[in-house]
């Protein structure tokens, strides 16, 4: 691992996001509305943070072999096909579930939306730069580093620890989806959405498949939040059962495979 790539990345990616987040929270009061000026620096925070540190950490302490190989993986579209049917259903799968827990438990289905499902993909492009660019840095620079010291296990829980504090000034601005939400059950979650972009990075080496993973699973995150709602006590138990799916689906990925991650230095021998 890199240390200097890393904490060069992590620097400047907290240095940008939350100085955007924050000038939103101290000079335009933390409300946020699409017509409000801070949404534009709000915006620009998540995405320019990750993306912008991601790429001068790569370019500048990287070798020149690292930052091609990143780029290319950056645009790495042609993967098996059945990568692409993973990522259009796991996002959905999670979303369904805890309705069919609700339902589970008091015989109603609470499901009631005003646009067809296909809405999801009309979503996407605005998806993929409100939060989909951050796996240029997350699985594109964060990952790959971390990789080469910790199993690939640990090494996403260590970056979820991080990626979850990256968020926090979220929880003070009015309007975002964090704000007035419960902590410890997104912190929960976000350790098992980084679970699956950890296998699915592994697996095929593509940071575009992260950023496509990503987004759709805010983009079916979105559409069934426009639903009629679910029961209160529902939020946690469809997050730990989240968490255990996640962790199911990444030990069936990897299982038995040695990690091999192109990244600086060769090939990582850690199993998971």
């Amino acid at each position: 691992m890199q240390n200097k790539k890393v904490y060069s990345f992590i620097l400047l990616n907290f240095l940008i996001t939350w100085g955007c987040w924050l000038a939103v929270i101290f000079l335009m009061d933390g409300s946020l509305t699409e017509a409000s000026p801070g949404f534009v620096i709000y915006g620009l925070g998540g995405l320019l943070g990750p993306v912008v540190a991601a790429v001068i950490s790569q370019r500048f302490y990287g070798s020149k072999v690292e930052f091609r190989q990143f780029l290319t993986d950056l645009v790495k579209v042609k993967v098996n096909i059945g990568w692409y049917i993973f990522v259009l259903i796991v996002p959905l799968l999670l979303g369904i579930y805890p309705f069919l827990i609700d339902s589970l438990f008091t015989g109603k289905i609470q499901m009631s939306f005003d646009q067809p499902y296909y809405a999801v993909l009309l979503m996407l492009p605005m998806m993929i730069l409100g939060g989909g660019l951050e796996e240029v840095g997350w699985r594109g620079v964060l990952l790959p580093e971390f990789l080469k010291k910790f199993t690939p296990f640990t090494a996403t829980l260590l970056l979820s620890v991080i990626w979850a504090v990256w968020h926090v000034p979220l929880w003070f601005i009015s309007g975002t989806a964090q704000h007035g939400s419960n902590f410890g059950l997104f912190f929960v979650s976000v350790i098992g959405t980084a679970i699956v972009l950890s296998a699915l990075y592994i697996r095929t080496k593509s940071i575009w498949m992260c950023i496509l993973l990503h987004a759709l699973f805010n983009a079916n995150s979105a559409f069934f939040a426009s639903s009629g709602g679910l029961h209160a006590w529902n939020e946690t138990v469809s997050v730990i059962v989240k968490l255990v799916v996640c962790i199911g689906l990444f030990m069936f990925l990897l299982k038995g495979r040695v990690a091999t991650i192109r990244a600086s230095g060769g090939v990582s021998n850690a199993r998971y």
